[in-house]
């Protein structure tokens, strides 16, 4: 099981790269969130 560091909110969404909190995620599910919010994909599932 691999894990990545996740933007907290998606750059895409205007996020910002520098001082954004980055939590750790599974591989698999941070290619599914992409540039959605967490609470976007958690919640519909």
């Amino acid at each position: 099981m691999s894990f990545t560091a996740d933007h907290d909110d998606a750059l895409d969404n205007g996020g910002a790269l520098v001082g954004q909190v980055l939590v750790p995620m599974h591989r698999s599910c941070n290619s599914r969130k992409s540039n959605h919010a967490a609470t976007e994909i958690w919640s519909a599932s």
